[in-house]
C-alpha cells in the first residue's frame, strides 16, 4: 500500500498560518520579530508592533499595518490586500491583482498584473514591470513603465 504524502507548499502554507495565528499579541495583532513578520495565505490580520519589514508570501491575505511603524512591504503571492498609513522606503508587489492603500509611500515596485496602489498623498517613485496596473497618488514622483496599459494618476 502507497502511502498518500502531503504536498510541501501545502504543508509550509499550513505551518505558516499557524504560527502567524499562534503569535497574535493580546489586541488580536501579529508580532514582528527581529524586525519582520511573516505571513502566509489567507489570512485577515492587523500589525499590533512596530515592524520593519511586513513580508507576505501567499494568496488572499489582508494586513492592517495603520497606527504602526512600517518600513518597507513585500508581496509575494495575489489577491492580497494591505491597509498602511505611511511606508517610507519601499513597497515591493509579485504577482497578480494585490491592492495597497496608503497615506505615502517611498518607492513603489511592481512585478505582475493587474495590481492597484492608492495613495492619499505621494508616491516617491514607481516602476512596473508588467500590464494593467493601476497607481493614483496626490503626486506621483518618477515613473518607469515597463509594461503596456499601466495607469499613473495624479489627483493634485
Amino acid at each position: 500500500m502507497l502511502a498518500m504524502r502531503r504536498p510541501l507548499l501545502t504543508v509550509l502554507a499550513v505551518a505558516t498560518a499557524a504560527l502567524a495565528l499562534t503569535s497574535c499579541s493580546d489586541d488580536d495583532g501579529v508580532a514582528c520579530v527581529d524586525g519582520v513578520v511573516e505571513l502566509g495565505t489567507g489570512l485577515d490580520l492587523e500589525l499590533g508592533d512596530d515592524c520593519a519589514l511586513v513580508r507576505i508570501s501567499g494568496t488572499d491575505t489582508t494586513v492592517d499595518v495603520t497606527g504602526v511603524d512600517v518600513e518597507q512591504v513585500e508581496i509575494n503571492g495575489d489577491r492580497n490586500h494591505v491597509v498602511a498609513d505611511a511606508v517610507p522606503e519601499a513597497v515591493r508587489i509579485s504577482g497578480q491583482e494585490n491592492t495597497i492603500e496608503g497615506v505615502q509611500l517611498g518607492t513603489v515596485e511592481i512585478h505582475g498584473d493587474r495590481n492597484v496602489v492608492s495613495v492619499e498623498d505621494d508616491v516617491t517613485a514607481v516602476a512596473v514591470h508588467g500590464n494593467d496596473n493601476e497607481v493614483g497618488a496626490e503626486t506621483v514622483g518618477d515613473v518607469t513603465d515597463g509594461g503596456d496599459r499601466n495607469t499613473f494618476a495624479e489627483s493634485s
